[in-house]
Formats: C-alpha cells, structure tokens, sequence
C-alpha cells in the first residue's frame, strides 16, 4: 500500500510523527511526503491539516485521511476545506463530532478518533524544579499568549518560553523569560528536562481541543494550568480555569499552583503508539474504499 503523507508546514511535532509512520510498517507501507506542489498517486493520502486537501489531485481526495485537531469551537467549525465534505476524517476528542453534527456536517466521515497524545518515551527526569510557568508552542492568538505573560507579570514568575513562542514580539518584551528556540533545545528529546523542571505548563486557548503540551506536560509529571476546554477537562490538571478568565485570575491559579504544588508524578496519557497504530488502520480502511 502507498501512502502519500502532505504536510506543507512541517513543523516541529509534525516532522517527529512523520518520522514514526515511516518506521511504523516498514513492510507493508511505503511512504512519501509533499510538501510542495501536487501530491503523486497514491493508494490513501495523510493530510495533517484540512487545508492541504488542495495538494491532492481532484480525482484522487476521495482517498484523503485528514487530522482534525482544533475542531472544537464555532472559529474551527468555519473552516471551509472541511465543510467542503471531500475524503475522510480522524477526530481526537468525541466532541468534535458533536460540534460538527451541530453545524449540520456530515460526521459519517468520520473513521477514526484518537488524539495524538505524548511519544512514548516521555517521563519525568528528576531535574531540579525551578519557579517558572511554562509555555510551549506557538503564540497563536486563540492560544492568547498575551494573557499569559501579562499573567506571569502580575504574578512575579518568570516565564520559560520553548519552541516558536521563544522568538516572537511579545516575548521579545518580556526581558526576564527564559527562552528555549528550537535550535536550543530540539523537539522531542530536549522536552522531558524542560517538563521536569518548569514549576507548571500553562495554556490559556479559548477553543483548542488539546494542545499537544498538555498531554507531554503530565506525562513528565508536570503541573498544568489550564482553561476548560477538550481534553484538559478530562485529565487530572492542577488548576481549571472558565476561557474567559481575567489575568488575575490566571495569575493567582499559577501562584497557587507553585506555593501549593501537587505531588509531581506521571500520568497515564494517551501516546504517540496508538495514534499511530489508529492512523494507519483507518489509511488501511480509506485505500481499500
């Protein structure tokens, strides 16, 4: 079987998970990748956003798996490459299909639901905690980076700031921030160390199903403070907070977080594995249609 994997912004999650499809099923698949232009023939496509459908030939999006990560809220809802109904579709969280089904969308489409969860080698690493709150990622305005170093400031903790958020205007004004680039500290295997020794992670998105952090962050027994929204929901995360919350009351839930932490141990979170072992189920699923 061929599967073509599109991903025309190959960031830093999305190069590791490519780089475990391709020593998934060395045997029975063979993959290749577009980034640019049209994607060749191919017997199921793997689109890791909606919008990547218009790398693939019309005649062949019948044959589309596409990861619906941030289908959650009425701004991912909107999203016209999905509403168009082409290929097919991976969910993580049931209530993505909910919200869909509510917005009159076709969920029958819908052929697999697994989150992608944490890589399997994630725990914690024992090094030292530091009073710091975390972010990780990009500083996506859903995301409200903003509210989160203006909470860190009312608060008096130093952020530490990994990954594309390290390197952007906001933080560029935040002179006290602990900044790890990529190019410093590499994904994956820098991120455990930065788990272990964050005092919390902090997300503050008003409608993301799961960012990727929350799960990394409890499984290197890290504390989380987080906005109720998808999956946080559902784990055991030090502090909940409504999405509309203040900067004040961000910040108190990160000052109680770090006078009061929660014994720092592991959670079981879902794991790269059985995305991937889901993923390539529903390929298997989409090629033989």
């Amino acid at each position: 079987m061929r599967i073509c994997a599109v991903v025309e912004n190959r960031g830093w999650l999305f190069e590791d998970l490519l780089r475990l499809l391709d020593t998934a099923r060395p045997d029975e698949i063979e993959t290749t990748r577009c980034a640019v232009g049209i994607a060749p023939e191919a017997d199921a496509y793997l689109l890791m956003r909606p919008e990547e459908s218009l790398r693939v030939p019309r005649s062949m999006r019948g044959r589309m798996l596409t990861q619906l990560h941030d289908f959650h809220g009425e701004r991912s809802v909107r999203n016209r490459f999905v509403n168009q109904g082409e290929g097919w579709w991976q969910t993580h969280h049931p209530t993505q299909a909910q919200c869909m089904s509510a917005q009159g969308i076709d969920t029958s489409r819908i052929v697999a639901c697994q989150p992608i969860g944490a890589p399997d080698s994630f725990a914690p690493t024992g090094d030292a905690v530091t009073e710091t709150a975390l972010w990780c990622g990009r500083p996506a305005w859903y995301k409200r980076f903003d509210l989160f170093l203006r909470a860190c400031k009312l608060a008096n903790v130093r952020p530490m700031l990994a990954g594309p958020c390290a390197s952007n205007r906001e933080s560029d004004m935040t002179p006290n921030a602990i900044r790890l680039p990529r190019q410093v500290a590499p994904y994956p295997d820098s991120y455990p160390a930065i788990y272990s020794r964050a005092g919390c992670y902090v997300t503050c998105s008003t409608t993301e199903l799961h960012p990727l952090p929350l799960f990394e962050a409890l499984a290197c027994g890290c504390p989380v403070v987080s906005t109720r929204t998808g999956f946080a929901e559902d784990l055991p995360c030090a502090a909940l907070l409504d999405t509309d919350c203040t900067d004040r009351q961000l910040a108190d839930a990160i000052v109680s977080v770090l006078v009061h932490p929660p014994e720092r141990v592991a959670v079981d979170v879902p794991r790269h594995s059985a995305w991937i072992a889901a993923t390539w189920t529903a390929l298997r699923g989409v090629a033989e249609r």
